[in-house]
């Protein structure tokens, strides 16, 4: 009888309750590009602060979103890795994270009180952070929302970033109606003692619900009591995602991308900074250290046969579907040449390689050398991904001998150093103008006449005058 019923559950768990969000339609809607227009106004003593040390401390700056109104805000670096490779650039393109409480304890941005600005190197990598969230959001995954964002310091143009929805109190409470919320912990930017659980060590970035976490992962470790405390259907989606993305930092291969929020006892897996993903690589041995080394939740969920074939139905689905090439690379086309015009402004951004310095030659655009090694890779990834999935023996995905790769297309260079300067020179003549906008020219003119005034008496002070040879009447005094 049990073993009638351990049948039965798979079966529907399977079929009935195994419908994807977007696999009813017929085609996946994929999202319009918006771009977000972002202007800060820092002061350059702050500014040089902020990129010549890592210490990340708020500083003060004005920001205008979208050509909003200016607003007190307080602007730092973020980051890790992310935050070492910018500062190796001479143009400092570091990730910021601009907080809107920082003046006003109620301000936010789309009800988040902080904006995260990731510092994607390259176009190829920028897109594939997007594809990866859309990914996620094909599956009706609960993720951080993801838009290019242009971002303009003291009104010179800097560099095309990527802003994140900050995943916090405000996002587990509109996602998951509250809860408490863990990431893995970090030596390089974490300073309170870690949580142990699990095998692994936590940071605790906010615990409202005072969860015994160590307790819930270790139930969650069982096989057989993986349903008491997660949806399973919405693990496999989360795990089979991840998966499909071949996100070599996530939970899927034993990495720390990613937040746990727990609420009223129920744990769900949130993405986060998925910057590595399609990472294919060349050599067929390369996969062994992954399955050795990936997560213990995954392996337990792969013991069961229906969560096997779940998962791979899942990822059949993103495959066939979300990548499907007649809709995916129309879309990626749009999406490339919507984003071009803001390549050709962005000043931090690096520099083509030599590999693909042909595909920039004159008569020829950013978007041949971004488009065409992004469509041929996502076209052979599909084909071999479609191979992998027809053996049933295949658990990670990881297409082999690929001939392109996602983060190949630019190279690091030298860069435009010069735009420090630009920055920091550019801010005298804005905090004029924004000076005379607020009081105007009246005020300025008054302030103007009066430096005038005070210098020439200074002038009749501080010089001494000049004593005449001759006397009264033009004639030479007598020695």
């Amino acid at each position: 009888m049990r073993r009638f019923t351990a049948v039965l559950l798979c079966a529907l768990l399977l079929f009935s309750g195994a419908a994807i969000p977007a696999a009813a339609e017929d085609a996946y809607a994929y999202p319009a590009p918006e771009v977000l227009e972002i202007d800060l106004f820092i002061h350059p003593y702050h500014y040089l602060q902020m990129i010549s040390t890592s210490e990340k401390k708020k500083h003060p700056a004005l920001v205008s979103i979208d050509g909003d109104d200016m607003r007190r805000i307080g602007v730092q670096i973020r980051g890790s890795s992310s935050l070492r490779v910018g500062m190796m650039t001479p143009q400092r393109r570091l990730p910021l994270e601009l907080c809107f409480d920082w003046a006003d304890a109620n301000g936010s941005f789309c009800g988040n009180p902080s904006l995260k600005l990731i510092n994607s190197y390259t176009p190829a990598r920028l897109m594939t952070q997007i594809i990866a969230m859309q990914a996620f959001a094909f599956l009706g995954i609960d993720a951080p929302t993801l838009r290019p964002a242009f971002i303009r310091i003291n009104d010179v143009d800097f560099g095309l970033y990527l802003a994140v929805e900050d995943v916090n109190d405000e996002f587990t409470q509109q996602h998951f109606g509250g809860g408490s919320l863990f990431r893995p912990y970090d030596n390089s930017k974490d300073t309170a003692p870690p949580l142990h659980a699990g095998g692994k060590d936590y940071y605790v970035k906010s615990d409202p619900e005072q969860v015994d976490l160590y307790a819930l992962l270790d139930l969650l470790g069982q096989a057989a009591q993986i349903g008491q405390c997660t949806d399973i259907d919405r693990l496999l989606r989360f795990f089979a995602c991840e998966a499909f993305l071949f996100n070599t930092d996530g939970l899927t291969f034993g990495h720390d991308n990613y937040y746990l929020c727990v609420h009223n006892g129920e744990l769900t897996f949130v993405p986060w900074d998925e910057d590595n993903v399609f990472n294919v690589f060349s050599e067929p041995d390369s996969l062994s250290s992954f399955e050795a080394g990936g997560d213990m939740l995954f392996h337990a969920l792969m013991q069961q046969d229906c969560n096997r074939m779940r998962y791979r139905a899942i990822v059949r689905e993103l495959n066939d579907t979300f990548l499907n090439p007649d809709t995916f690379l129309p879309w990626l086309e749009g999406y490339i040449c919507a984003l071009e015009p803001y390549w050709n402004r962005d000043r931090t951004t690096l520099m083509p390689s030599e590999h693909y310095a042909a595909d920039l030659t004159e008569g020829n655009c950013l978007f041949n050398a971004v488009y065409g090694n992004l469509s041929q890779t996502f076209l052979e990834y599909h084909s071999q991904l479609a191979a992998q999935l027809a053996d049933d023996t295949v658990v990670f995905f990881v297409p082999e001998g690929m001939t392109t790769q996602t983060d190949q297309v630019f190279s690091p260079d030298t860069g435009d150093g010069a735009i420090i300067l630009d920055i920091c020179s550019r801010y005298w003549k804005l905090r004029r103008q924004f000076y005379m906008q607020e009081h105007g020219h009246a005020v300025w003119l008054c302030g103007t006449v009066f430096a005038a005034v005070f210098g020439m008496v200074l002038l009749s002070v501080f010089v001494p005058k000049r004593r005449s040879a001759r006397g009264k009447y033009g004639r030479r005094k007598e020695e």
